[in-house]
Protein backbone atom coordinates (compact mmCIF):
# COMPACT_ATOMS: atom_id res chain seq x y z
CA UNK A 1 0.00 0.00 0.00
CA UNK A 2 1.72 3.30 -0.89
CA UNK A 3 0.79 6.87 -2.77
CA UNK A 4 2.64 10.20 -3.22
CA UNK A 5 1.44 13.69 -1.38
CA UNK A 6 -2.22 13.70 -0.08
CA UNK A 7 -2.06 10.55 -1.80
CA UNK A 8 -0.01 8.77 0.66
CA UNK A 9 -1.64 9.97 3.72
CA UNK A 10 -5.10 8.34 1.80
CA UNK A 11 -2.88 4.74 1.57
CA UNK A 12 -2.08 5.50 5.45
CA UNK A 13 -5.71 5.76 6.19
CA UNK A 14 -6.72 2.61 4.14
CA UNK A 15 -3.58 0.51 5.69
CA UNK A 16 -5.25 1.19 9.41
CA UNK A 17 -8.47 0.63 8.81
CA UNK A 18 -7.62 -2.86 7.20
CA UNK A 19 -5.03 -3.79 9.62
CA UNK A 20 -8.12 -3.03 12.42
CA UNK A 21 -10.55 -5.71 9.81
CA UNK A 22 -8.06 -8.46 10.11
CA UNK A 23 -6.19 -8.54 7.19
CA UNK A 24 -2.47 -8.32 6.30
CA UNK A 25 -0.61 -4.92 5.59
CA UNK A 26 3.12 -6.01 4.82
CA UNK A 27 4.12 -2.53 4.18
CA UNK A 28 2.85 1.02 3.59
CA UNK A 29 5.09 2.99 1.45
CA UNK A 30 4.56 7.44 1.80
CA UNK A 31 5.96 9.27 -0.19
CA UNK A 32 6.70 12.98 0.38
CA UNK A 33 3.43 13.58 3.06
CA UNK A 34 3.67 15.36 5.92
CA UNK A 35 1.04 14.33 9.03
CA UNK A 36 -1.62 16.72 8.54
CA UNK A 37 -2.57 16.88 12.37
CA UNK A 38 1.63 17.87 13.55
CA UNK A 39 0.87 21.72 12.85
CA UNK A 40 -2.12 21.85 14.54
CA UNK A 41 -1.14 20.50 17.77
CA UNK A 42 0.78 24.39 17.99
CA UNK A 43 -0.83 26.76 20.16
CA UNK A 44 -2.24 29.65 17.74
CA UNK A 45 0.73 31.89 18.02
CA UNK A 46 3.23 29.24 17.48
CA UNK A 47 1.42 27.85 14.10
CA UNK A 48 1.33 31.87 12.71
CA UNK A 49 4.80 31.71 13.16
CA UNK A 50 5.21 28.18 11.75
CA UNK A 51 3.54 29.18 8.77
CA UNK A 52 5.63 32.43 8.62
CA UNK A 53 8.82 30.45 8.60
CA UNK A 54 7.59 27.77 6.12
CA UNK A 55 6.58 30.33 4.07
CA UNK A 56 9.51 32.04 4.37
CA UNK A 57 11.87 29.59 3.22
CA UNK A 58 9.82 28.26 0.51
CA UNK A 59 10.06 31.85 -0.90
CA UNK A 60 14.53 31.36 -0.25
CA UNK A 61 13.64 27.99 -1.85
CA UNK A 62 12.46 29.02 -4.79
CA UNK A 63 14.83 31.98 -5.19
CA UNK A 64 17.66 30.06 -4.99
CA UNK A 65 16.30 27.63 -7.79
CA UNK A 66 15.80 30.44 -9.82
CA UNK A 67 19.41 31.96 -9.57
CA UNK A 68 20.36 28.91 -11.22
CA UNK A 69 18.56 29.33 -14.50
CA UNK A 70 18.88 31.32 -17.69
CA UNK A 71 16.53 33.91 -18.53
CA UNK A 72 15.07 31.24 -20.60
CA UNK A 73 15.22 28.81 -18.07
CA UNK A 74 13.24 31.48 -15.57
CA UNK A 75 10.37 32.03 -17.58
CA UNK A 76 9.50 28.25 -17.59
CA UNK A 77 9.99 28.04 -14.20
CA UNK A 78 7.95 31.01 -13.45
CA UNK A 79 5.46 29.42 -15.70
CA UNK A 80 5.10 26.33 -14.01
CA UNK A 81 4.96 27.85 -10.63
CA UNK A 82 1.69 29.96 -11.58
CA UNK A 83 0.13 27.07 -12.78
CA UNK A 84 0.80 25.28 -9.57
CA UNK A 85 -0.23 28.65 -7.49
CA UNK A 86 -4.02 28.97 -9.02
CA UNK A 87 -4.59 25.27 -8.93
CA UNK A 88 -3.94 25.67 -4.91
CA UNK A 89 -6.02 28.64 -5.23
CA UNK A 90 -8.30 26.78 -6.87
CA UNK A 91 -8.48 23.83 -4.29
CA UNK A 92 -8.35 26.16 -1.27
CA UNK A 93 -11.62 28.23 -2.84
CA UNK A 94 -13.74 24.30 -2.99
CA UNK A 95 -12.37 23.68 0.74
CA UNK A 96 -14.04 26.90 2.19
CA UNK A 97 -17.22 26.67 -0.33
CA UNK A 98 -17.29 22.68 1.31
CA UNK A 99 -17.16 23.79 4.80
CA UNK A 100 -19.39 26.67 4.47
CA UNK A 101 -22.31 24.34 3.02
CA UNK A 102 -21.56 21.35 5.43
CA UNK A 103 -22.17 23.87 8.39
CA UNK A 104 -25.92 24.31 6.48
CA UNK A 105 -26.71 21.00 5.91
CA UNK A 106 -26.35 21.46 2.37
CA UNK A 107 -24.94 18.90 -0.47
CA UNK A 108 -22.01 19.72 -3.07
CA UNK A 109 -22.84 19.98 -6.57
CA UNK A 110 -21.40 16.96 -8.40
CA UNK A 111 -19.90 18.99 -10.57
CA UNK A 112 -16.76 19.97 -8.68
CA UNK A 113 -16.57 16.90 -6.29
CA UNK A 114 -13.37 15.91 -8.12
CA UNK A 115 -11.57 12.93 -6.38
CA UNK A 116 -8.51 15.59 -5.82
CA UNK A 117 -10.41 18.03 -3.84
CA UNK A 118 -12.31 16.01 -2.11
CA UNK A 119 -8.75 14.10 -0.76
CA UNK A 120 -7.36 17.85 -0.27
CA UNK A 121 -10.22 18.49 2.56
CA UNK A 122 -10.38 15.13 3.71
CA UNK A 123 -6.44 15.77 4.48
CA UNK A 124 -6.89 19.03 6.04
CA UNK A 125 -8.73 18.04 8.71
CA UNK A 126 -7.21 14.47 8.80
CA UNK A 127 -6.18 13.20 12.46
CA UNK A 128 -4.46 10.04 11.78
CA UNK A 129 -3.85 7.24 14.34
CA UNK A 130 -1.03 4.90 16.25
CA UNK A 131 -0.18 2.39 13.03
CA UNK A 132 1.38 -0.89 14.09
CA UNK A 133 2.70 -1.84 10.79
CA UNK A 134 6.38 -1.27 8.97
CA UNK A 135 6.41 2.21 7.24
CA UNK A 136 8.42 3.43 4.37
CA UNK A 137 9.08 7.02 4.41
CA UNK A 138 10.69 8.70 0.84
CA UNK A 139 11.38 12.37 1.85
CA UNK A 140 13.24 14.79 -0.50
CA UNK A 141 16.58 16.40 -0.18
CA UNK A 142 14.96 19.71 -1.11
CA UNK A 143 12.85 20.30 1.94
CA UNK A 144 12.40 22.97 4.20
CA UNK A 145 14.13 22.69 7.20
CA UNK A 146 14.65 23.97 10.80
CA UNK A 147 12.69 24.87 14.38
CA UNK A 148 9.68 23.65 13.09
CA UNK A 149 9.91 21.23 11.05
CA UNK A 150 9.93 17.38 12.01
CA UNK A 151 13.02 15.39 10.31
CA UNK A 152 10.32 12.05 10.46
CA UNK A 153 7.11 14.68 9.27
CA UNK A 154 5.44 14.01 12.18
CA UNK A 155 4.77 10.12 11.61
CA UNK A 156 7.64 9.57 14.26
CA UNK A 157 5.21 9.51 17.67
CA UNK A 158 2.82 7.40 15.40
CA UNK A 159 4.61 4.73 13.68
CA UNK A 160 6.91 2.65 15.36
CA UNK A 161 8.05 0.85 12.86
CA UNK A 162 9.54 3.93 10.47
CA UNK A 163 12.06 3.87 7.92
CA UNK A 164 13.14 7.38 6.44
CA UNK A 165 14.93 7.38 3.03
CA UNK A 166 16.36 10.91 1.45
CA UNK A 167 15.77 11.49 -2.69
CA UNK A 168 17.35 14.02 -4.55
CA UNK A 169 15.13 16.61 -5.90
CA UNK A 170 12.31 17.89 -5.10
CA UNK A 171 8.79 17.38 -4.00
CA UNK A 172 7.26 17.06 -7.48
CA UNK A 173 10.47 15.66 -9.43
CA UNK A 174 11.74 13.32 -6.97
CA UNK A 175 10.33 10.69 -9.41
CA UNK A 176 12.63 11.61 -12.16
CA UNK A 177 16.18 11.23 -12.80
CA UNK A 178 18.52 10.68 -10.51
CA UNK A 179 15.38 10.62 -7.37
CA UNK A 180 13.81 7.86 -9.64
CA UNK A 181 16.67 5.27 -9.37
CA UNK A 182 17.30 5.27 -5.50
CA UNK A 183 13.59 4.86 -4.96
CA UNK A 184 13.41 2.14 -7.16
CA UNK A 185 16.09 0.50 -5.15
CA UNK A 186 15.02 1.30 -2.07
CA UNK A 187 11.69 0.09 -2.85
CA UNK A 188 12.75 -2.96 -4.83
CA UNK A 189 14.60 -4.31 -1.94
CA UNK A 190 12.16 -3.95 0.67
CA UNK A 191 9.47 -5.67 -1.62
CA UNK A 192 11.61 -8.80 -1.80
CA UNK A 193 12.28 -8.53 1.76
CA UNK A 194 8.51 -8.02 2.29
CA UNK A 195 8.03 -11.25 0.20
CA UNK A 196 10.13 -13.54 1.36
CA UNK A 197 8.76 -12.89 4.94
CA UNK A 198 5.43 -13.78 3.54
CA UNK A 199 6.47 -16.73 1.94
CA UNK A 200 8.09 -17.93 5.58
CA UNK A 201 4.92 -17.00 7.59
CA UNK A 202 2.55 -19.03 4.89
CA UNK A 203 5.33 -21.92 5.29
CA UNK A 204 5.49 -21.87 8.80
CA UNK A 205 1.57 -21.57 9.06
CA UNK A 206 0.97 -24.55 6.92
CA UNK A 207 3.88 -26.70 8.31
CA UNK A 208 2.04 -25.86 12.01
CA UNK A 209 -1.42 -27.14 10.19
Amino acid sequence: MGGWSDWGILAYEVAQQLMEQGQRVALLVIFDADNPAFLLKLAGLDRVRARIFMFGQWVNFHWQTLRRFEWRGVFEYLGLGLRSRLSALQRGVWTMVYHMRRRVGRPIDRGPQTIGRVLAFAVSRYQPRPYAGRVLLFQRNARPVGRYRDPEYGWGELVGKLEIHNVPGAHVDMFLQPGVEIVAEKLDGCLREVQKSTRNTISAGASTA
